[in-house]
């Protein structure tokens, strides 16, 4: 079980990864020798876009499998409580 949370760990870990490079695009940061451009705005995006679905599925995984631990039932309900709850933080900025 440890490996498979190294994994997840690992995803999430290179889910803000991605994010952050995106997000250094989008100005782009000043030591990067870069002209804003439409083609640099979607390939920012498109890291934006995978880093944040990759984080978020590998942060859902790790919460479920920690849920399980602790003797929540590994069942239907106990992943929509999770995904709803996680996805509310995010959606209301917490």
């Amino acid at each position: 079980m440890s490996s498979r949370r190294d994994l997840l760990t690992l995803l999430s870990v290179s889910g803000n990864l991605a994010m952050l490079s995106g997000m250094s695009l989008v100005g782009p940061l000043r030591p990067l020798p870069l002209r804003p451009s439409r083609l640099l705005a979607f390939v920012a995006a498109a890291y934006n876009g995978v880093g944040y679905a990759v984080g978020m599925v590998a942060s859902i995984a790790r919460s479920k499998a920690t849920a399980v631990e602790w003797g929540f039932p590994d069942d239907l309900n106990t992943f929509l409580v999770l995904t709803g709850t996680k996805t509310m933080n995010s959606l209301y900025g917490a």
